[in-house]
């Protein structure tokens, strides 16, 4: 069997997103991780571009964690798993969706909080290679102020981001009204994996495929939210997909 090789930032969401899809499709790959600005190298010796998840695949490199999920999908021709035909563009429509909405909003969301607690930065970098972690380590204040800048994170901004979020979650909660099984009804789809790894971030599953700090770790207030959105239709799905549905390889 011909394996893949996922180039990632292990913790980010969109990440996480292809790294679900390969895993539910049954697709044999290794994941290589990089720290922030490492990834860069990795991805240009790799002839990827420079954001990641990239996939380095025998036929060549597919970049987007969007472009990954469908090619995960036509890994068997006979049967379109997470893009049904008769679904298929109201899927596309709702990834587009979560892309603008959780996917952006949810990485902004974070880092406000991750100013608080630098040393939340180095529990999750330590992760990833720990020789690139050691050259990181003496420039984290300094990366994370460029990261901060880059997403616009600035902590003035987080009553905004929170209302933004909740409107994206009130959204789903309508959606989710009826008690269907899956997010576009009889079965999990491209929509299911993408809205619940790029808002899954915002509940830490157990089963996210990042082990991100313990929540007890988090500033008090980033944990009462974070509680508060598990409690929600969406939050409660978000976490019963993770349960029932993320098979890992």
């Amino acid at each position: 069997m011909r394996t893949h090789t996922l180039l990632t930032i292990p913790y980010s969401h969109y990440c996480e997103r292809a790294r679900w899809a390969l895993d539910y499709c049954g697709i044999n790959y290794i994941e290589a991780g990089h720290a922030p600005f490492f990834h860069a190298y990795h991805n240009r010796k790799a002839g990827a571009q420079r954001t990641v998840p990239a996939l380095v695949t025998p036929e060549g490199v597919i970049n987007g964690s969007d472009h990954i999920l469908t090619f995960a999908d036509r890994h068997d021709p006979a049967q379109s798993v997470l893009y049904p035909a008769t679904d298929e563009r109201s899927i596309r429509s709702w990834e587009s969706r979560f892309d603008q909405s959780f996917g952006i909003k949810s990485r902004v969301w974070a880092y406000i909080y991750l100013q608080q607690e630098p040393e939340l930065l180095h529990d999750i970098l330590r992760q990833g290679s720990p020789l690139e972690y050691t050259l990181l380590k003496p420039i984290i204040p300094q990366l994370l102020k460029t990261i901060v800048s880059l997403y616009k994170a600035y902590p003035q901004r987080l009553r905004t981001v929170e209302t933004e979020l909740n409107t994206y979650f009130d959204q789903c909660d309508f959606m989710l009204q009826d008690q269907r099984p899956f997010f576009m009804g009889s079965q999990l789809s491209a929509a299911d994996i993408t809205l619940c790894s790029l808002a899954g971030v915002l509940l830490f599953p157990p089963e996210y495929g990042f082990s991100y700090p313990a929540l007890e770790n988090y500033p008090e207030a980033m944990q009462h939210q974070i509680l508060q959105w598990r409690e929600r239709p969406v939050g409660q799905y978000i976490l019963r997909m993770y349960a029932n549905h993320r098979t890992s390889s």
